[in-house]
């Protein structure tokens, strides 16, 4: 009977004792561990994490920032190095040093597109912020054979334009964001 009530003693404790370890560890930065980190264009691209190939009978594509979750904020401060319209609104573009290695392609620019003409309110060598809210993205085509388990923006993500452009198909960043995610640096 001593060793039950004991050993009742010793299990209370440690789910005590655990269930607060719990709670500090999701407590973080007050916010359920959602964080907002700033970086470059450049950052971001080295940020990345892709991963892809067949598994199960489909072409399966996976994004994944290395420092984001679903849910953290994303601040981009960089510098305008070109402006120009687009079919879609504007093409604001990031002078970057990027080699996307399974492909060895290299990129001396990225591309954000907006809805809205901007090239009336932005001009090449202004500095910007782009806030952006991470998101998870899963598209499963069975048709096709396509799988993509991506990190997004949630601000630019549009399942209609997805499907129909498969999100990378000419430049890293397809998705086109309204104009209240960007701002001139004071």
């Amino acid at each position: 009977m001593k060793n039950a009530i004991r050993c009742l003693i010793i299990s209370l404790v440690l789910v005590f004792f655990f269930s607060g370890c719990v709670k500090d560890q999701d407590a973080g930065d007050g916010n359920g561990g959602l964080k907002t980190v700033t970086m470059s264009v450049q950052e971001l691209l080295e940020d990345r994490a892709v991963t892809s190939g067949v598994f199960g009978g489909l072409w399966r594509s996976k994004l994944d920032y290395k420092t984001l979750d679903e849910g953290d904020t994303l601040i981009i401060i960089d510098r305008i190095s070109d402006i120009k319209p687009s079919s879609d609104g504007t093409s604001i573009s990031f002078d970057v040093n990027y080699t996307y290695e399974p492909t060895n392609v290299t990129f001396n620019e990225i591309d954000f597109r907006f809805e809205d003409d901007l090239t009336d309110k932005y001009f090449i060598g202004d500095d910007v912020h782009i806030t952006l809210t991470i998101s998870r993205m899963n598209y499963t085509n069975e048709t096709a054979s396509l799988s993509f388990d991506f990190e997004v923006f949630e601000e630019g993500w549009n399942l209609t334009y997805f499907e129909k452009n498969y999100f990378f198909s000419t430049n890293f960043f397809q998705q086109i964001f309204p104009e209240s995610v960007i701002s001139k640096v004071d």
